[in-house]
């Protein structure tokens, strides 16, 4: 792959979904008569949250640009769960229990074990 960069295609991503949402945004304040309801509190966290989708993509085509895409997938697809499990169950408290925190310990352990000899089976 030589010359790719991944900073380019994310750029462009990027650029897509601001139009994108331009747009939308756009047809909104028409069909409102330029009176849109926007919950102020709601802003900044959905910039950060597009940020951080943005860095998280990213990193995606960086280590598809390192390793390949058959070792990556698997990688993102089982981490991407990981995290979200991790973060409803320390803020939200989803799980409950002590059995329940043992077999979440014990998922959790798995899908890190299995993301990472899925990252070393490449080297």
């Amino acid at each position: 792959m030589v010359g790719y960069t991944p900073i380019l295609t994310v750029f462009a991503i990027c650029c897509d979904m601001f139009l994108t949402s331009t747009v939308y945004f756009s047809i909104y304040c028409a069909a409102t008569r330029n009176r849109p309801r926007v919950l102020s509190r709601a802003i900044l966290p959905g910039f950060l949250s597009g940020l951080m989708l943005k860095l998280a993509t990213y990193c995606w085509f960086l280590t598809n640009h390192y390793l390949s895409p058959v070792v990556t997938f698997p990688i993102v697809s089982a981490d991407y769960g990981l995290i979200t499990a991790l973060y409803g169950s320390l803020v939200f408290k989803d799980v409950k229990g002590l059995v329940n925190c043992f077999i979440f310990i014990v998922a959790s352990c798995v899908v890190l074990t299995g993301s990472l000899l899925t990252a070393f089976s490449k080297v």
